[in-house]
């Protein structure tokens, strides 16, 4: 595959911008792809066809992440530390590409490309909470099991499938980019006495005001389905290459299970800022 080789694990643990780059140029080709020939669905489509571009750089992770835990070289955070950054700069890369797509559409064509993404978007009531001054338990408990669904999710697919749990990773950033996108489109018209720049101006605007109103919750959010899919892909590369009852694996499955561990705290964490 063409697009595979454009970043390789060895160049990309050390270098964030690279798979910031290999994120947002995949996906902007494979949403050029699927609009021109899946239309009616083409933002699903596009995101299987950034999985796909992106798994053999996840999977060569989960087998770097196996391979260190065996070793017990460094602490903890040491060894998994840059393979958080690498989903990071992923996650980053098809959240710009994203949400300039959608901005760069007109409204009619925009709606058709990204429904299931603002279908989401609808349901989840993403930026119709506000800050309150007490603590909602109802709320509280709904975005708890929610966001535990998904980490559960990330953690299952990722140890059964290795690194196809990409595709929540993706998922997630397109639905926030489209977030972004709308924002920005509803900038555009008071921005538009600014001329030239507006357009500029208003995609920032969008763009920071989407993640600016989640960064609070939405990065231990984020974060922990990151973790909780590497804990699944860790688990999945013991169990292929090592022997269950040997001590290589339960060096494997203890990791795993510490990294899950911290999933769902994050999860409670996140769960928690976002219910004040």
């Amino acid at each position: 595959m063409v697009l595979e080789n454009l970043t390789d694990f060895e160049s990309s643990k050390n270098h964030w911008g690279r798979v910031f780059a290999f994120g947002f140029f995949v996906n902007t080709v494979s949403l050029v792809v699927a609009s021109i020939i899946f239309e009616p669905a083409a933002g699903l489509v596009a995101l299987f066809l950034v999985s796909a571009a992106a798994f053999p750089l996840m999977s060569k992770i989960f087998e770097a992440e196996e391979t260190i835990d065996v070793s017990g070289g460094g602490h903890f955070l040491e060894r998994h530390g840059k393979m958080l950054k690498i989903y990071s700069g992923f996650f980053m890369g098809v959240l710009l590409s994203t949400s300039i797509s959608y901005f760069s559409m007109d409204q009619a064509h925009a709606n058709d490309v990204f429904s299931f993404q603002l279908s989401a978007l609808k349901s989840s009531h993403i930026g119709d909470r506000t800050t309150g001054a007490a603590f909602d338990a109802s709320t509280f408990n709904v975005i708890l099991v929610n966001n535990l669904r998904v980490a559960f999710i990330s953690f299952a697919v990722s140890m059964l499938f290795g690194a196809a749990a990409v595709f929540i990773v993706t998922w997630n950033a397109s639905v926030i980019a489209v977030f972004a996108g709308i924002l920005a489109k509803a900038s555009a018209m008071p921005l538009a006495g600014y001329g030239v720049v507006a357009s500029p101006l208003a995609f920032l605007f969008g763009l920071f005001s989407a993640t600016g109103s989640i960064a609070l919750h939405g990065i231990p959010e984020i974060m922990s389905y990151f973790v909780a899919g590497l804990a699944g892909g860790i688990i999945s590369t013991g169990i292929e290459k090592e022997k269950l009852n040997s001590e290589r694996f339960r060096k494997v499955a203890k990791d795993g299970v510490i990294l899950f561990t911290i999933a769902i705290l994050m999860i409670f964490v996140a769960a928690a800022i976002e219910s004040y």
